[in-house]
């Protein structure tokens, strides 16, 4: 199954650098270097995870309570060494390096479909009852 994930961070090298850590581990992710941007994205995609750099700023928190509005079941990962007030928002936290990026990731999405899996199964169980 293709993950879409939308990156966000204000610093085009390391947004650059995590979208090839990420495509290379088989994800299809779309790069947003401002809270707007990633506005824009988010509502005109179908995204399955939103990953929010701290580089953002006071825009992370910002970012992440939009999110939730529009999309409450998204997940979302911010890049942080400790829980911070972006945490409120119901973020998963990852360490700053690729690979913890990219392990925090699959991990996260990999729950995700395990999930819907089970719902999709669940619903042909009920419906071969009926």
């Amino acid at each position: 199954m293709l993950f879409l994930i939308l990156s966000v961070g204000s610093n085009p090298g390391v947004v650059k650098e995590r979208l090839s850590a990420l495509t290379a581990a088989g994800y299809c992710v779309v790069p947003a270097y401002s809270k707007e941007e990633a506005i824009e994205k988010l509502f005109e995609g179908d995204f399955d995870l939103v990953l929010i750099c701290p580089s953002l700023g006071r825009d992370a928190g910002r970012l992440a309570n939009i999110v939730r509005r529009h999309r409450p079941s998204i997940p979302i990962v911010s890049i942080s060494a400790e829980e911070g007030p972006i945490a409120d928002f119901g973020t998963h936290i990852a360490g700053g390096s690729l690979d913890a990026i990219v392990a925090a990731v699959h991990e996260i999405l990999a729950k995700e479909h395990s999930k819907f899996t089970s719902k999709v199964n669940a619903s042909k169980v009920f419906a071969a009852k009926a």
